[in-house]
């Protein structure tokens, strides 16, 4: 008797599993394997040793042999490119986020350079105009993480209901990409906002 352990696909519950020992009545090496652990530098002479025994033993038999990683990531083949497909799509929805962002807030912020010019002539500081400028952008993205996050983690909790074994979801890694996205976009607006509040207002008056 052993504990229960997967020699499957994790989408499988763990299944019985019996152990035959060798027996007279049978070939004793019939449907055999045999497991190995030795340091990845000695490749060469394992397997050369093993195969030298193997043929000695049972020569009847071609020597087989596989390395358990390469099984295991021929398994989870299709989950490694759903990983990769993931991570490349990230980043490019990020990347053009941010510069649908930028063009955003160009536009947004050219469109009330006299009013910045107004209201710095009238006494008001840069820092409150940056403050003024990049707010609404900030409370935007906000608000679209608010209401991706929830839709993100539907989308997690239904893609492990194909795995008969599942990982409790913490809310820390969206708590992270939150932070992330805020710090993001607040660096992409501040540098277009101190721009057009450090311009002087005699030129920004004077655009059309």
């Amino acid at each position: 008797m052993v504990k229960d352990f997967h020699y499957r696909h994790l989408s499988t519950p763990i299944a019985p599993f019996v152990f035959f020992p060798p027996s007279k009545k049978r070939d004793r090496y019939e449907r055999g394997r045999i497991a190995i652990q030795f340091e990845q530098a000695h490749l060469n002479q394992v397997l050369a040793a093993t195969e030298k025994k193997w043929n000695q033993l049972v020569a009847k038999w071609p020597f087989k042999y596989s390395f358990l990683r390469e099984d295991l990531e021929q398994q989870y083949q299709s989950e490694m490119q759903l990983s990769r497909l993931t991570q490349v799509f990230s980043i490019l929805a990020i990347v053009v986020s941010i510069l649908g962002l930028y063009g955003l807030v160009s536009f947004s912020i050219n469109q009330r350079v006299k009013e910045i010019g107004i209201r710095k002539v009238l006494g008001a500081e840069i820092k409150n105009l940056v403050l003024i400028t990049t707010k609404d952008f900030v409370k935007l993205v906000s608000i679209g993480m608010l209401a991706g996050i929830p839709v993100a983690y539907f989308a997690c909790v239904q893609w492990q209901t194909a795995y008969a074994y599942r990982a409790e979801f913490s809310w820390l890694p969206y708590l992270v990409a939150f932070v992330c996205c805020f710090i993001a976009a607040v660096a992409t607006v501040i540098p277009v906002a101190v721009k057009a509040s450090v311009l002087n207002p005699a030129e920004s008056l004077r655009q059309d």
